[in-house]
């Protein structure tokens, strides 16, 4: 019987492993970086998510996202699945 769990799941249960580990660094400029730690990821995905279904959107509802390639375009994604809906990257 093939694995059906979610990625979702997977990043959970490591994050739960790995709370204060690094899990994205983020070049901002001038030879500076900021490193969220997989806490720190999870919290700003939940809070996106909260906000996302504050909104009203239909389950399983898909959320366009226009992101560069970066930490919040990764936290924003986990957002939308933790909210129940499906990216649509742009």
């Amino acid at each position: 019987m093939p694995n059906s769990s979610l990625m979702l799941d997977h990043v959970l249960a490591h994050a739960e492993q790995h709370t204060d580990r690094i899990y994205l660094t983020q070049p901002v400029g001038g030879g500076q970086v900021v490193n969220y730690t997989w806490a720190q990821v999870l919290d700003q995905a939940r809070r996106m998510a909260a906000h996302l279904q504050s909104r009203g959107l239909a389950p399983g509802a898909r959320v366009a996202m226009l992101s560069k390639n970066c930490a919040h375009f990764i936290m924003a994604e986990l957002a939308i699945w933790m909210a129940g809906y499906t990216t649509v990257a742009i």
